[in-house]
């Protein structure tokens, strides 16, 4: 069973959370093979989580993820969630803020 098994995405980022990587081991980014051990995630790795352990279904994290703020990403023309998750002086607490407030629009939560 996944340690993550009954956890929203916001629960899961509340524990730690990063930017420019979906998931952190200590310094070491991204090993997709290993996430159950991920130290730090980015919201769409809370998300994902969350699905992996059976929490939330993909429709629901789909409609997590839709429901969520966007910015730019880098500096091209694309817009997504992940761009608002890694904007410069962006917060944990506004990104668990955000996931919460999309868990209570689908009716995850009240």
């Amino acid at each position: 069973m996944s340690k993550f098994a009954g956890m929203l995405p916001s629960e899961i980022v509340k524990l730690g959370w990063c930017q420019k990587h979906m998931f952190m081991f200590g310094e070491t980014p991204f090993v997709i093979d290993n996430a159950e051990n991920a130290k730090k995630t980015c919201l769409l790795g809370g998300i994902n989580l969350a699905r992996w352990a059976g929490t939330i279904t993909a429709d629901q994290a789909n409609r997590i993820y839709s429901a969520l703020p966007v910015a730019r990403v880098n500096n091209d023309n694309e817009v997504s969630p992940i761009g608002w998750n890694d904007t410069p002086g962006r917060t944990q607490a506004e990104v668990v803020a955000a996931l919460a407030q999309a868990e209570r629009k689908i009716g995850l939560r009240q």
